[in-house]
């Protein structure tokens, strides 16, 4: 009896021992390893910064100092950024998924437990996430998570019989085109690409008036297909825009300013379609989804404008119902993963603080609402440009005039 207790209590120990050891393997894998000085290396990179503007701080995991962000600096698993007043970053995460992250925000960058996507942790403030895939980047705030999908459009063309008459062929031809216009402009298209589509179906519309079948339908082809390329080019441009911001008290505002979002708390789930928000409290309960502001009506500069001579312009917009205060942001790129300027006023109109040179710029305004949520963008375009009118040539003939005789 004896025996047997001892051979138990020994087996016993063992596994013990084993349990022990599997841990201390597991935790030494997962955790930093800390040399003689205290500090630790850092985990796999991440991604980087993009782009930095105002007074912002980073620190890395290995580290307790904190530094000034700079641009192309490699943001690893477990480093903080910090934004202070007035100053914003846009975080390039795997390659391709821009973060950004607002005045007055801290967030922490890891890679998720649960599989190889990236994990954007926010302590406190707000940021912006865009993705292109909603197995890449997702957003943690306290037990809760944030994924977002893409806004997807399906085109699925009328494959039936075409009928035999050359009239009733090409009004289909036109109908099929138009429908794959919607379907473009809802993609976010601008309407600089689909003005040549415009005006090759008001050609084959005119043909067809002029009774002039053949010609009509080769027109209405090749509008569609300059749309169909459109639409390609479109969907693969297409992002997802979730804005996610955690205040003081640790309640979470969510809002899908594009594309679905998915937010996963120990409760429940909640899906936002775009254009909704919705509070959640520090337990992850969720409550009612409610419709965020409109975009703002922009005013000026006229949308593809060019602004002669003015390096400052003053962007302006009209007054939107519901808004306590706007944000504006201004960058070279229409996706905005390189802000080169951004405010906030509670008036309609911001001009940037630094000097435009020559070329094209994208802005963007939105308007936030008395309990925080932020409303959709009202996007605009606009070219700066310089008006050298050459000197007036001032030509004068010296001579005698004499009278013919």
């Amino acid at each position: 009896m004896n025996r047997r207790w001892y051979a138990a209590v020994h087996v016993t120990l063992l596994l013990g021992v084993a349990l022990v050891t599997s841990m201390l393997v597991r935790d030494a894998i997962t955790k930093p390893q800390r040399g003689a000085d205290g500090s630790s290396s850092r985990g796999r990179e991440v991604g980087a910064i993009r782009s930095v503007s105002g007074n912002a701080r980073y620190k890395g995991s290995n580290t307790l100092d904190w530094q000034t962000a700079r641009e192309n600096t490699s943001v690893r698993e477990d480093d903080r950024l910090q934004t202070m007043g007035g100053s914003m970053s846009i975080v390039l995460v795997d390659k391709t998924q821009p973060v950004n992250v607002a005045e007055n925000s801290m967030v922490v960058f890891r890679s998720a437990v649960d599989g190889d996507e990236q994990e954007v942790e926010i302590e406190a403030g707000s940021l912006d996430l865009a993705t292109l895939d909603e197995h890449r980047v997702r957003v943690r705030s306290g037990s809760s998570v944030i994924r977002s999908r893409p806004r997807y459009v399906e085109f699925v063309p009328d494959d039936g019989p075409l009928p035999s008459n050359p009239v009733q062929r090409v009004e289909m031809g036109l109908r099929h085109a138009e429908t794959l216009m919607r379907a473009v402009r809802k993609l976010g298209a601008p309407e600089a690409d689909l003005l040549l589509a415009k005006a090759i179906l008001a050609e084959a519309a005119d043909l067809l008036r002029h009774d002039l079948p053949p010609a009509a339908g080769a027109a209405a082809d090749r509008a569609y297909e300059h749309l169909l390329e459109l639409f390609r080019r479109a969907r693969r441009a297409s992002r997802a825009i979730v804005s996610v911001s955690r205040d003081e008290k640790g309640e979470i505002r969510v809002q899908a300013i594009q594309g679905e979002v998915t937010i996963q708390s120990p409760l429940k789930k909640t899906t936002l379609r775009e254009g909704e928000g919705v509070k959640v409290s520090a337990t992850g309960s969720a409550g009612t989804r409610r419709k965020l502001l409109d975009p703002p009506v922009l005013a000026w500069p006229p949308l593809q404008a060019t602004v002669w001579n003015n390096y400052r312009p003053a962007l302006a917009w009209e007054a939107l119902a519901g808004a306590v205060h706007y944000t504006v942001e201004l960058s070279r790129d229409r996706h905005f993963t390189d802000v080169l300027f951004s405010g906030a006023c509670s008036t309609t109109q911001w001009a940037p603080p630094g000097v435009l040179s020559d070329g094209r710029y994208f802005w963007r305004v939105r308007g936030t609402d008395v309990e925080k949520f932020v409303g959709l963008y009202g996007i605009g375009e606009f070219s700066v440009g310089s008006d050298r009118v050459p000197p007036a040539l001032d030509l004068t003939l010296k001579g005698r005039w004499e009278e013919p005789r």
